[in-house]
């Protein structure tokens, strides 16, 4: 779909893609956005047929489309999408929007006819954040060597694009897809029409990829895994499956207050804590198993908590802010040049005259826990400079699967200034 101007086969597509989403294609449409949130881009929207499947948990859809009929018909479809939805003029070669803007970007039927699948690719990239998925629905090359590639070589070469607004047969697009510095996570490889003659543009794949670049943190390039691996053979040493004694205590105080910031969730029992007593929570992990778990225990449960992937060591890039901050063991697994890094995040994220709770292991006492931390660790890291005053640094418990009566810990209350 994606050119400048295609009025003649824009006319045609329209009326096409009625039929292709009677014939099946809606179902594709509904897999491919399925489990989104946050903010998505989609990139060559077309007539906005994608529109009506984004999920609740998507915050807004930017769509993105350069030919003027699409588009139009695309801005009529946004009125009566079940999200707010965006349209704006542009090519996937050069998208009009800032880096790492989004948490997914969506391409339909489009790869196939950009003119540049790699540049097209890149800005994907470019727009995504760290670990963003890239949601894709595409006819590709034929998945075995043979005539139908042949064929599809042909038609490419002579009059399928002609006929189809730019359209190519036979792109290796999960190729590209790799190339463009994203792991693909899972594919669905299928024909459509799924009976009858086949036709150069038969061969179909949806699925996911995940965008790479998060730095290893020091913790993972200790242990030599990334936190999704702890989650893998069972609960994670600090996963004990229900909330932390100090975090029950904080909340039942009542020291928690305006919207709620979990960073470092992993499976949630804290912040579906915090979100049973009414407050709006969002629970954030580079883990997408944990935040699977966590997702699974709020549906069960009935408690609305919003669980996102997010990088601690970059929270300004949630683009809110928040009452209060709970970390319950996360800052220990930093070392001191992350621990900077992570404490300018809670300063972008955490409103000025919020409160930041924080439970660390303590590096006093027997049984001490992995990277244990001093009084003067927390001192040296919340700062007045840094926009902090530590209002109470008390000596408490961390429970964890391998201590009978929990880890020694601080419980720190510090003051966003």
């Amino acid at each position: 779909m994606a050119g400048t101007s295609h009025p003649l086969f824009a006319r045609v597509y329209e009326r096409l893609s009625v039929a292709m989403d009677r014939a099946g294609v809606a179902e594709h449409r509904r897999a491919l956005v399925a489990g989104l949130r946050g903010r998505v881009v989609e990139v060559g929207c077309g007539n906005g047929r994608m529109f009506a499947h984004y999920p609740p948990e998507v915050t807004e859809v930017v769509a993105v489309e350069p030919e003027p009929r699409l588009r139009a018909a695309a801005e009529v479809a946004a009125g009566s999408a079940p999200v707010p939805v965006r349209v704006i003029d542009g090519v996937a070669e050069a998208l009009p929007l800032g880096d790492e803007e989004f948490d997914a970007a969506v391409v339909s039927l489009v790869l196939c006819s950009v003119h540049d699948q790699a540049a097209a690719l890149a800005e994907a990239a470019r727009v995504l954040r760290p670990g963003g998925s890239l949601r894709f629905f595409e006819h590709v090359v034929a998945e075995r060597p043979g005539a139908l590639r042949r064929v599809q070589r042909l038609v490419d070469a002579t009059i399928w694009p002609r006929l189809f607004g730019g359209c190519h047969s036979g792109r290796d697009t999960l190729a590209a897809i790799a190339a463009a510095g994203f792991t693909v996570d899972d594919v669905h490889r299928f024909r459509f029409p799924p009976s009858g003659p086949g036709s150069p543009s038969s061969h179909h794949v949806r699925g996911s990829a995940t965008l790479a670049g998060r730095a290893p943190t020091s913790h993972e390039r200790m242990t030599g895994q990334p936190w999704d691996a702890s989650y893998a053979d069972g609960p994670a040493p600090w996963d004990v499956g229900r909330p932390q004694r100090e975090v029950v205590r904080l909340a039942d105080e009542g020291r928690f207050a305006g919207t709620v910031l979990d960073a470092g969730c992993g499976t949630g029992e804290n912040a579906l804590y915090v979100a049973a007593r009414g407050l709006p929570v969002l629970g954030v992990d580079v883990a997408e198993s944990a935040l699977a778990m966590a997702r699974r225990k709020a549906e069960e449960r009935g408690i609305a908590a919003e669980f996102a992937v997010a990088d601690a060591l970059h929270l300004e890039r949630l683009g809110r802010t928040f009452g209060t901050v709970l970390d319950c063991g996360l800052f220990h697994t930093f070392d001191g040049d992350e621990r900077l890094r992570y404490v300018a995040g809670l300063a972008a994220v955490t409103e000025a005259g919020g409160t930041l709770h924080l439970v660390c292991f303590s590096d006093e006492g027997p049984a001490t826990g992995p990277h244990p931390v001093s009084r003067e660790d927390l001192r040296a890291a919340f700062t007045a400079g840094r926009g902090w005053r530590i209002t109470s640094l008390e000596p408490g418990r961390v429970e964890t699967r391998f201590h009978d009566d929990g880890a020694p810990a601080w419980i720190a209350t510090i003051a966003r200034v």
